[in-house]
């Protein structure tokens, strides 16, 4: 048994002020444990709950429209409140063990609301949301019973900075940036060899050729974050020349395949669209900006220029 059992017996009724003052300092001196590990299930079913929630809210008087942008466990929040919570008075009270105290896991979910003011019920929602983007945590626990996870309690957040930018002018991510990055082998085939043919997640989009190179357009598929595309120039004299494609997600090589490929004698020109801007976590670049972008790789060179117009 660890020290901090001993403690859940004693109960905010019983404590003044300065007791519970003491309390805590004895408390935070125990060896509390750290948040529980999750499995896949765990993480299905807390979606479940917070997928119920945000469709409440899109049901009711007032929301014109919802759409959840972002929904993301977070360690350290998780870390902060089960160190909070553990054999904590409020704890005590609710009956709450160590070990299920550790479970506690939070979520921030971010969403864009079009609101009626007028038309808001107070005693159904929150009437302190904003038109626009908002922020919450939301704290969950499993049922004791049914072991079905639900949501103990939330509380608003500030909107994350990536979300509240103007994207207008910012730069882009540095890993962001259209760049071309080379490697050098003994041969051709040793460079076209060099690519993933064998494994099970590699799935050739295109392949194109002229004299001077080979175009080879691939994608890793299956991954946990969807789709990881490639795009290799693979030249005669053994070089494999990675070509940049935007980012889809803010987590760095994940891309969708090119777009209209066209390969002349003295160069590739490929395309990629998005329909919005996305902004890095300390909103302070661009991952990717809304748009269609028009890349041409100089084959000769092995250098790439980028022009971004409007979709």
């Amino acid at each position: 048994a660890r020290f901090s059992d001993a403690l859940h017996s004693v109960t905010q009724p019983g404590l003044g002020a300065d007791a519970t003052a003491v309390y805590e300092l004895l408390r935070t001196s125990c060896a509390l444990p750290d948040p529980a590990e999750c499995t896949s299930e765990d993480y299905n079913s807390m979606l479940t709950a917070i997928h119920a929630r945000t469709e409440t809210w899109r049901a009711l008087p007032g929301v014109v429209s919802l759409d959840v942008l972002e929904t993301t466990f977070y360690e350290a929040e998780t870390a902060r409140i089960v160190k909070m919570y553990t054999a904590s008075l409020l704890a005590n009270a609710n009956g709450w063990t160590d070990d299920y105290t550790a479970k506690m896991t939070a979520v921030r979910v971010v969403w864009d609301v079009e609101i009626d003011v007028d038309a808001m019920d107070s005693k159904l929602a929150s009437t302190d949301w904003n038109n626009g983007v908002n922020a919450c945590w939301f704290y969950l626990l499993p049922d004791q019973s049914s072991g079905t996870w639900e949501i103990w309690s939330s509380v608003g957040c500030k909107v994350p900075p990536q979300y509240s930018v103007d994207p207008a002018g910012l730069p882009f991510e540095e890993s962001a940036q259209p760049t071309v990055s080379l490697t050098q082998y003994d041969s051709y085939e040793a460079a076209y060899n060099s690519l993933p043919w064998e494994n099970n997640a590699f799935a050739l989009v295109q392949e194109l050729k002229n004299d001077a190179c080979t175009v080879v357009s691939w994608t890793y598929v299956g991954t946990p974050h969807g789709t990881s595309a490639v795009l290799n120039a693979i030249y005669a004299d053994g070089t494999a020349a990675f070509l940049p494609l935007p980012p889809r997600s803010n987590i760095a090589g994940v891309a969708d395949s090119p777009e209209n490929l066209a390969l002349s004698a003295d160069s590739l020109a490929y395309t990629a669209s998005f329909n919005d801007n996305l902004v890095n976590m300390a909103g302070t670049a661009l991952w990717h900006k809304a748009g269609t972008y028009h890349y041409i790789y100089d084959i000769a060179s092995k250098t790439v220029s980028l022009t971004v117009t409007d979709n």
